[in-house]
């Protein structure tokens, strides 16, 4: 089953790119709106069918969910702004010359990458990072759910290694965040901050410029490139690595095993029949 899921959303991923590139609105937010639809909500529904067919609930809030939902913003905004720190400091920021958005831009955009973060959280972390588990344990199942999750990069035009070592880095994160918390808010909050600013607060999502929609402000990073100075900014950061592993080591120290039995518990008790 994890094989068919895999290569289902790996195509799909793959066949949605070529989709995308047809579509035609009267605006650039209609445009995405439609396209984020194409891409992501089939990918929340193979997540649902995957986990129904496994008797297992792949969304489940976790434990105490109001402060995990708080202590993973604070950790999303608190990472992205110290790994900005890193490449002012060794690459250089400058202010670039394409901020501004408008409210309603600014609410689709925020609209959008929520949904992007949910699906990505939802098939990654509430399904496959729990069939790995399952199967091969909860060490190896958090570290192949990562590469799997840094690998469906590839789909969206990621080639730098360094890029999809931070992609794995993150997927580690998320995934002791989901073990840690017993659920998917904790890692749902910490990606939806990190994106959402990085993306629509300071634009430095791509680089130079800003996305379709715009940002706030428009941060560009023009230094050298370990430090982010190209196309692929903060993702091809070694700050953005130095970073991630600073986020991972405290998680580290909760026991791994009570961890997977604190998201296999929570789950559990949301399918029917279930005990």
């Amino acid at each position: 089953m994890v094989g068919i899921g895999l290569i289902a959303a790996g195509v799909w991923v793959w066949l949605a790119q070529y989709l995308g590139a047809t579509i035609e609105t009267a605006s650039i937010a209609q445009t995405m709106g439609v396209y984020y639809t194409l891409l992501f909500a089939p990918l929340i529904a193979l997540a649902w069918v995957l986990g129904k067919a496994e008797r297992r609930a792949v969304w489940c809030a976790g434990l105490a969910p109001a402060r995990w939902f708080s202590r993973g913003i604070a950790l999303g905004l608190g990472g992205l702004a110290v790994t900005v720190g890193f490449a002012a400091l060794n690459g250089g920021l400058i202010r670039g010359e394409s901020g501004g958005i408008s409210a309603g831009f600014l609410l689709v955009g925020v609209a959008l990458t929520f949904f992007q973060v949910f699906a990505e959280e939802l098939l990654f972390r509430g399904w496959l990072q729990q069939a790995l588990i399952s199967r091969v344990g909860t060490f190896a199942g958090v570290g192949i759910g990562a590469v799997l999750f840094a690998s469906f990069h590839l789909g969206a035009g990621v080639r730098a290694p360094v890029s999809l070592f931070n992609l794995m880095l993150g997927g580690i994160w998320f995934g002791l965040l989901a073990l840690r918390s017993g659920g998917l808010i904790a890692p749902l909050a910490a990606h939806f901050a990190w994106n959402v600013v990085e993306d629509l607060g300071v634009g430095l999502t791509p680089n130079p410029g800003t996305g379709p929609l715009g940002a706030i402000i428009d941060l560009d990073l023009s230094g050298l490139p370990i430090w982010g100075g190209q196309p692929e900014a903060l993702n091809a950061s070694i700050g953005t690595s130095l970073v991630l592993l600073a986020l991972i080591l405290p998680l580290l120290q909760f026991p791994w095993q009570s961890g997977a039995k604190n998201q296999a518990t929570a789950t559990r008790s949301l399918v029917p029949g279930e005990t």
